[in-house]
């Protein structure tokens, strides 16, 4: 039988892809929740395509997981840690100001599951207790609801999500490159409109 004379040769091309694949990337955003709803609502009243919603939405983040969500480019299976601080004021008395602040670590389940709910995925609440996951739709509308019973009107609410990310496939992942320069670019160009 003929000896293999062949090497293992992590410089080539294909041994270069499936690296870059194997690796799990951390990645993270923030937003103003308020902020952000309400410009996807002018958004959606203005009846723009998705492709210029989703360009239209990205001034509102902060950081780079938002690419590989709205773009679909990580794998099913994504565990995500959410925190989230509300600001409320009275709306008899505005100089009555509230706030919460919650967490939430939130097992491997897919996008869909994460903000929809309809995972059998346990979370341990502020209390300790584990519980099923609701969606962070729903999360989120349990946090505000006993302000809101009060008289309490929310005026902030800033996001913070983090995710060890896995893209689908290499094509994803230059994707998501791509897309992460273009951000930049587009964030720079605002910038220097700004202060002109």
């Amino acid at each position: 039988m003929k000896k293999r004379n062949k090497k293992y040769n992590p410089n080539k091309l294909v041994n270069l892809y499936r690296n870059e694949l194997a690796k799990t990337y951390e990645l993270w955003s923030s937003f103003d929740d308020v902020e952000l709803t309400e410009a996807s609502n002018k958004l959606r009243a203005a009846g723009v395509s998705k492709k210029q919603a989703i360009e239209g939405m990205y001034e509102y983040f902060d950081g780079d997981l938002v690419v590989p969500i709205l773009l679909d480019l990580m794998v099913d299976d994504t565990a995500f840690f959410v925190g989230m601080d509300s600001y409320y004021y009275h709306q008899d008395d505005p100089s009555d100001i509230q706030t919460s602040a919650i967490q939430f670590d939130v097992p491997a389940m897919t996008y869909d599951q994460f903000k929809l709910g309809g995972s059998d995925k346990k979370v341990v609440d502020e209390h300790g207790f584990k519980r099923r996951w609701k969606g962070l739709e729903q999360e989120t509308d349990d946090v505000h609801k006993p302000f809101l019973d009060k008289g309490y009107k929310l005026f902030k609410c800033m996001c913070y999500m983090k995710a060890d990310v896995k893209f689908k496939d290499f094509e994803s992942y230059n994707k998501f490159k791509a897309e992460r320069v273009s951000r930049g670019m587009r964030r720079k160009y605002r910038l220097q409109e700004l202060a002109a």
